[in-house]
């Protein structure tokens, strides 16, 4: 006890409490560890919450999200008129080459290319390069 007759400490309450009895005193340390486990949860609480951004800091992200989303939708918009743009033209481009035999159409293209890789090969493999495996 504090001199002027104040308890001090839960050990002192304790020790004060248990004279009045044992029932007592056992209700008094059980309330005594509740109130401890309470500290220490209030402890643990107030340390998530120094963790937790601000208001203004979620405001800020939530601004920040919103403004992605946007420029995400309007680059897929621009995206898929790219695309629908790229196929009229691939389309129109393949029914006016479809006659042509230059290097504008893409098949020509394919093919001048798989005669070089063949050539290639018969070059390294020999001419029956078809049948080495």
């Amino acid at each position: 006890m504090h001199p002027t007759g104040r308890i001090t400490g839960s050990v002192h309450l304790t020790l004060v409490v248990c004279d009045i009895g044992i029932d007592k005193c056992h209700l008094v340390q059980s309330l005594l560890a509740v109130i401890s486990q309470l500290k220490d949860q209030i402890l643990s609480l107030q340390a998530l919450l120094a963790q937790r951004p601000s208001a203004e800091e979620l405001r800020s992200a939530k601004e920040t999200v919103r403004n992605v989303e946007l420029l995400l939708a309007g680059a897929n918009k621009e995206n898929e008129r790219a695309m629908m743009e790229t196929e009229r033209s691939v389309s129109a481009d393949w029914t006016i080459n479809c006659t042509l035999t230059d290097d504008r159409h893409p098949m020509s293209r394919a093919n001048r290319r798989i005669k070089i890789l063949e050539d290639e090969l018969a070059r390294l493999a020999g001419e029956n390069w078809q049948v080495c495996r």
